[in-house]
This record gives structure tokens, sequence and C-alpha cells, in this order.
């Protein structure tokens, strides 16, 4: 060490070049003179010129981390949805009504006609109902910060899922009826997506909402990916 402390003395006065084996660790160039002098040197002992100890790089910053999946909204099928088909029932309904009502005296008190009209009445209802029951137990959606998901089916079901980085496009479709009862289908489009490159939330209530929904999940994701990538 005292060998080291003399030259490293003795180089910064410009009498003495270091051996490069003794202190090869501790030696860098000077920015004026390409010369190796010790890093501990204030000033260069052949040209005078000021030193500087080398700085590191600066560390890169780590990423933001990855947010948690959150879920933003859940909603099923609603029964609105299949307004147009009650109307169309009760009208249907109604002309049963009117014809039975126009049939002679004789015919109307005969059991098989009234059996055959109550049958016309209740069983279009029932297969209403059961239609209302098996969509709404059968068709659930889910929208996450990351994802939309599709859930169909009761016993065996079926999960369809969709990054929202994949999203390009989403509409609403509406019929007259859906829009007076502000309901609807919301139509979800990712054509990257190779295995669900179109998904439908068929009869969900204020599908408007729901799309602006989908559609500001969708910039805020790609805009966190976005900065992500130039950090």
């Amino acid at each position: 060490m005292r060998i080291l402390f003399i030259l490293e003395k003795r180089a910064a006065l410009g009498f003495v070049r270091p051996p490069r084996d003794l202190v090869r660790s501790t030696l860098m160039k000077c920015p004026a003179c390409a010369k190796d002098v010790l890093e501990d040197m204030r000033m260069c002992g052949y040209c005078g010129a000021a030193l500087s100890k080398p700085t590191g790089a600066p560390a890169a910053s780590a990423p933001p981390p990855r947010s948690e999946e959150q879920e933003l909204w859940r909603g099923s099928y609603c029964g609105r949805a299949m307004a147009l088909s009650w109307i169309g029932y009760w009208l249907f309904v109604a002309g049963v009504a009117a014809g039975f009502v126009m049939l002679p005296p004789d015919i109307k008190e005969n059991t098989v006609a009234r059996a055959a009209a109550g049958g016309l009445v209740v069983l279009p209802f029932l297969w209403l109902l059961l239609k209302l029951a098996y969509r709404k137990l059968t068709l659930r959606y889910r929208l996450t910060n990351q994802r939309l998901v599709v859930l169909r089916g009761f016993l065996h079901r079926t999960q369809d899922e969709t990054e929202l980085y994949r999203v390009d496009d989403v509409q609403v479709q509406q019929s007259i009826v859906g829009r007076l009862f502000n309901v609807g289908d919301v139509i979800v489009f990712a054509p990257t997506d190779k295995t669900e490159p179109r998904s439908c939330l068929a009869g969900i209530a204020a599908p408007e909402t729901v799309k602006e929904q989908i559609r500001e999940c969708v910039r805020k994701f790609k805009d966190r990916a976005l900065r992500m990538e130039q950090i």
C-alpha cells in the first residue's frame, strides 16, 4: 500500500507513470490526453488536465407493477330483451280471444273447443317463460380491467375471453322496441383474436353505458401498456 501511495504521489506530479501490473484495477483514461492515470488523482500527471471520477450509468427505472385484475361490471340476460316476443304473444292472445268470441254458441260450449283455446294461450306463455329462464341462467357477462368474459351454459359451461388489448371496435345493436325498453346487444370486435374475433353480449340492459365502459377500459389498458413500453 505504501508503494502505491508513493507511485500515486509521484504520478500526480508527473515524475513517473504507474506500473500497469500494480494498479490495473484503479486506472482510468485522461479525457484530454488519453493517458492511463489513477482514478484517485485530481489532475493528470501528463497534461495537467483536471480529472473527475467516472460515474456509473443511472439504473434503469423499474417498470410499474402490473395492476391486479379488478371486476368492473357484471351482467346477464335482461328479461326486457324479450319485450317484442311478449308483445307478439299478447297480440296473439287477443286474436285467440276475439276468434273464440266469434264462434257459434254451440261450439263455444264444447269442451274440446275450450281446451284448444286454452292450450293456444297457455302453451306459448310457458314456452316464453322457459326461454326467458334458460337465457337468464345460461348467459353471464363479466368485464374486468384486463379482459371481457362471456359465460354460456348451465350444466355444461363455456367461457370465452377477449383480452382488452385486442379489441378494435365496440358496437350496439338495438331494435325499436329495444330502444324503448333500453336493452340491446353489445358487439365487441377483436380481429387479432383467432379463437373469438367477435363477442356478443346479448340482451343486456343499458347497452350504451356498457359499450362506453368497455371502450374506456380498452383505452386505459392500451395507454398503460404504451407507457410501460416507453419505460
